[in-house]
């Protein structure tokens, strides 16, 4: 192969890959630089909450502290256990060292990065009130009915999409918990999801259902009597557990169809599995259970990509003056 033309195709090929890291980098870090999120909310404190849980979403674990907040404004930082929680990606809880007081007012601080805006520090402030009674139920459990999407091609996907609804007692101890769902039917039980109660799926699930030649690897699900089950387990006491629970019985024959219009699905279950949450059955027309791309990546690949070219080029030039100067 000419010198030239292995030149200019190298020059290529590193052109794409540049345009390629720079977005997918910009995609990453964009999708990961959020403000933290906290439980419990920041207000009264009952001191016989264990800690706190920080969602970080991609800042740093170091910058994690607890603060007492003096009438003044001043702040004496107390100490406590800092560690991420298990199963749980971007998540870390705070344990103070010593009770909390009633009267005192506390404050947790969390770095906190923005995609445009650079690096600031958030201030969660809270009240010190007189221990109030931990809720012992956990809430109620919502089944839908069998749902279909059809396909243009291949098999329709059937689901049951599943809800807790927190008891008023217990939502404000929610956060400081994870939540399992899982389904039982005649294929067994699902394996868990955990997640907190805030997070992408939070307190909704979505089970297939195992309807003509579904695949059993995905459809865990059997048509007939199934049970949901959700179990919370606090992420400072793990024999602290409350579960809620509901039964329902499904149909393949007796199924609603919640095909979003418009759509060409040539893979009903595509995106719309366990991961996906409740999105496309509730967006309803034009709604899309898909995933996101970068709209700028094609003019900066080529971009990059010419620039690249133009450089080889130029070299490749100057070279050829060179040897022509020398003969």
């Amino acid at each position: 192969m000419p010198r030239g033309i292995g030149l200019v195709g190298a020059a290529l090929v590193l052109g794409t890959w540049m345009a390629w890291v720079s977005d997918a980098r910009a995609s990453v870090d964009a999708g990961r630089c959020a403000a933290p999120s906290i439980s419990p909310s920041p207000g009264a404190l009952p001191v016989n909450v264990p800690g706190f849980v920080v969602t970080l979403r991609g800042n740093p674990m170091s910058t994690v502290r607890l603060v007492r907040i003096e009438e003044d404004g001043t702040e004496t930082m107390l100490e406590s256990v800092v560690e991420w929680l298990a199963n749980v990606p971007d998540a870390v809880r705070v344990v103070p060292s010593v009770p909390f007081e009633v009267g005192v007012r506390y404050g947790v601080r969390a770095a906190t990065c923005q995609p445009v805006g650079g690096h600031g520090e958030a201030l969660f402030e809270y009240d010190a009130i007189d221990a109030v009674p931990v809720p012992t139920t956990l809430g109620t459990v919502q089944i839908s009915p069998l749902q279909r999407i059809d396909s243009d091609v291949g098999e329709p996907f059937f689901f049951v999409d599943t809800a807790l609804h927190p008891d008023a007692g217990f939502a404000p101890w929610l956060g400081l918990y994870m939540l399992d769902f899982v389904a039982e039917s005649e294929l067994g039980t699902t394996p868990s999801t955990p997640r907190l109660p805030d997070g992408p799926r939070g307190l909704r699930e979505r089970f297939a259902i195992a309807c003509g030649n579904a695949d059993p690897a995905f459809a865990r699900v059997a048509p007939g009597a199934m049970t949901v089950r959700v179990r919370a387990t606090s992420f400072f006491d793990e024999t602290d557990v409350v579960e809620a629970s509901a039964s329902t019985t499904t149909s393949c024959e007796v199924s609603i169809d919640v095909t979003p219009p418009g759509v060409e699905l040539h893979d009903a279950a595509d995106g719309l599995g366990l991961d996906a949450g409740v999105v496309a059955a509730e967006g309803g027309a034009g709604s899309c259970a898909c995933r996101a791309t970068s709209g700028a990546r094609p003019r900066a690949l080529v971009v990059a990509s010419w620039l690249v070219l133009t450089l080889a080029v130029v070299l490749r030039g100057r070279r050829r003056e060179r040897a022509y100067s020398r003969a």
